[in-house]
């Protein structure tokens, strides 16, 4: 795919912002010019208007997943593109590497990018996330993961732990948080964990469910 179909198609996809017209990142002041081949440097960006400044800014530049690099280590956009297609995928990280003939710490690099991205998108919505609190019962499913552990005082080892909570059929409800969270509000909802066994609930529509705390589950 040709360079310049590859930035419309991104922009399209809303993964690459289109910096024409928006301010300059480096000056703070100047317009920033259509996307264009500048031919000195061999390269499409974007152009400051200010005469002061007059600095390039390429189209993944500032970009939270997208690497830019000088040399040996400069990877195309087209495979990074690629690398992330497969990260959303859901494509084995070690798998990549012989797929698309890249270098394992470019891979390496944008995966981690990805989820860094992901945290910090749900990090900056979980707090308008509600389970329930309208007419119908909700199911709401939790797990838990040991994301590492340290050595505290007298060698006794402290796992981090966290907590992933999401309604069912709505994936855009799923919140992260940290082990020991505080007790949930009471509202019409019914708590699945990887723990607990198969039951069958008759719930009435008036009943009101207690409060759950969020803990290990085993």
């Amino acid at each position: 795919m040709k360079y310049q179909s590859l930035i419309r198609l991104l922009r399209q996809d809303r993964v690459l912002p289109d910096w024409t017209k928006k301010p300059c990142p480096h000056c703070g002041h100047g317009a920033l010019t259509k996307l264009a081949f500048i031919k000195s440097r061999k390269m499409w960006a974007h152009r400051c208007r200010v005469k002061a400044c007059q600095r390039f800014v390429q189209p993944a530049d500032f970009h939270p997943i997208f690497v830019a690099g000088a040399g040996n280590s400069k990877t195309s956009l087209q495979k990074q593109a690629s690398i992330l297609l497969c990260a959303v995928a859901s494509v084995p990280q070690h798998c990549i590497s012989k797929i698309l003939d890249v270098d394992d710490k470019i891979v390496s690099r944008v995966y981690t990018n990805v989820d860094m991205a992901r945290a910090r998108f749900v990090m900056a919505h979980e707090k308008n996330i509600q389970y329930g609190g309208g007419p119908d019962w909700v199911d709401v499913e939790a797990d838990e993961v040991d994301l590492g552990k340290a050595v505290v005082d007298n060698n006794k080892v402290k796992w981090e732990q966290w907590c992933g909570i999401v309604q069912r059929g709505a994936s855009k409800t799923l919140r992260l948080v940290q082990l020991q969270p505080p007790l949930t509000k009471t509202r019409h909802i019914v708590l699945h964990t990887d723990g607990a066994r198969a039951y069958k609930l008759k719930l009435d529509k008036e009943a009101v469910v207690g409060t759950v705390e969020f803990g290990a589950y085993g």
